[in-house]
């Protein structure tokens, strides 16, 4: 397998091939161009994200086209879109008002669509965990940063 690098990289979406990109390089810790079982879960413990066995083996499975048992980086990356749209469908189903951003009231709302109450005030320390700015508002950006693993955080333009 050759080495990896950046010109590899599939060209669509270059802002979350830009991200897939820093984030591989972070938990690709041996150079090898790939990532097995063994060094995800060194990457992620270098990044102080401790993951079962388990978990990290649905990861490598999950994005493992080829069914060799690593992932190369276009693997990778095509793990990391999916992941990142799911997130983005998760924010679309909270964001009610469609306005590109989460507040108490929605959570709420949300929470009370799946049977569960809760205050406006556990809403807000729900929102508070993921609020950079301080406005108890989350948008998209916070939402990605807070959901996604520290290796691609801060890599947004």
């Amino acid at each position: 397998m050759r080495p990896w690098t950046l010109a590899a990289a599939p060209s669509a979406g270059a802002r979350t091939t830009g991200c897939a990109f820093g984030a591989f390089s972070r938990l690709e810790v041996n150079r090898e161009g790939r990532l097995c079982v063994n060094d995800l879960a060194m990457g992620l413990r270098l990044l102080g994200l401790h993951r079962t066995g388990g978990e990290i083996r649905k990861i490598v499975q999950a994005g493992d086209k080829d069914l060799d048992g690593q992932l190369d980086f276009e693997e990778f990356a095509h793990y990391f879109r999916d992941h990142e749209k799911k997130l983005r469908l998760v924010f679309k189903s909270l964001d009610k008002k469609n306005d590109g951003r989460i507040d108490a009231q929605e959570i709420m709302q949300s929470l009370r669509d799946l049977g569960v109450k809760i205050s406006e005030q556990q809403a807000e320390k729900i929102l508070k965990s993921m609020d950079k700015n301080g406005t108890t508002i989350i948008d998209w950006n916070e939402w990605q940063d807070y959901l996604s693993p520290p290796a691609s955080r801060g890599k947004h333009p």
